[in-house]
């Protein structure tokens, strides 16, 4: 708390990580569109550069749109807050199916962002990648715990892979379980057992419970059908975002583009600049841990 005997570098921190963590959590139920349209983008310069296949860039791209946006819709309706017994917490085989698709595509991604980089001398885009991926090591390292820098090193190949999974899909199970109020010490009754209590206190004269029972499970139903509401109106937003997000980004788009005479201009323009706004609060998360290890090391040398 703002009273504690902590000092105001470590409040004013955070504070300021809490804050970032509200934006990122708000930018996260958007990332299907983000990764939709990386992986679209990473389609289309395979289709042009790799398979030679200029003339079917767009078809091959509006297909793979279609692919990864039924995915998208099949993977919040399945997990969708429903009515026992019709209700699907968790379906493991769309979960391995997403976890399987994202991972080839990051791979896809990473492998045509080098090719194309050495092609066209593109450093900035590598150098760039390059910071943001290194950055979590170097504040590890100034740490000063091996621990840290070598969990981090075994996990990488994990954490690049499974990324679009955890942060978009996960995301969209998150608000798609958003009505989900049947663990912990939440305030739920199944209908069976709603049932027999009302019919129980019913048979006892205790009305006052028994309706309290049924507007429990008047307000669950309630929680659900606007839970519903939610998820169709952010999985319309992703999926129009998902399309029309390159027209969008050409008017932010900053870093050199990537042409060919073989390929379609600019496969890549401003999808670069997306993933830098999307991480932006990651980068700031990362800004804040690099400040608050170099302080702590200036507070130890002057010791």
């Amino acid at each position: 708390t703002l009273k504690s005997s902590h000092t105001v570098f470590f409040k004013v921190a955070n504070i300021t990580i809490l804050i970032i963590q509200i934006i990122s959590s708000i930018l996260t139920y958007f990332t299907p569109a983000l990764f939709g349209f990386l992986f679209g983008s990473t389609v289309r310069a395979v289709a042009t550069e790799i398979m030679a296949l200029p003339n079917r860039a767009y078809t091959v791209e509006i297909a793979f749109y279609a692919f990864y946006g039924l995915m998208y819709v099949i993977f919040v309706a399945v997990h969708l807050k429903r009515s026992a017994p019709y209700d699907n917490v968790v379906c493991v085989p769309l979960f391995s199916f997403v976890i399987f698709i994202n991972a080839i595509m990051m791979i896809m991604v990473i492998a045509t962002i080098l090719y194309e980089s050495l092609l066209y001398s593109t450093w900035p885009i590598i150098l760039t990648f390059g910071a943001l991926s290194i950055w979590p090591f170097v504040n590890a390292l100034i740490s000063g715990s091996k621990e840290a820098l070598s969990i981090m090193v075994r996990a990488l190949p994990v954490f690049v892979l499974a990324t679009p999974t955890f942060i978009a899909f996960l995301s969209a199970y998150n608000i798609s379980r958003l009505a989900d109020l049947t663990w912990g010490n939440r305030p739920t009754i199944s209908k069976v057992k709603s049932d027999e209590r009302r019919k129980s206190l019913a048979m006892k004269g205790d009305t006052g419970n028994a309706n309290d029972a049924e507007s429990l499970e008047l307000w669950l139903k309630h929680q659900m059908k606007w839970c519903g509401v939610l998820n169709v109106f952010l999985v319309g937003i992703n999926l129009v975002l998902m399309v029309f997000m390159e027209s969008i980004l050409k008017s932010i788009a900053f870093l050199p583009e990537i042409h060919s005479t073989r390929s379609v201009p600019g496969t890549y323009d401003g999808a670069l600049e997306v993933c830098i706004v999307f991480s932006s609060p990651w980068v700031l998360l990362l800004l804040v841990g690099t400040v608050f290890h170099c302080v702590r090391w200036a507070k130890r040398l002057n010791k």
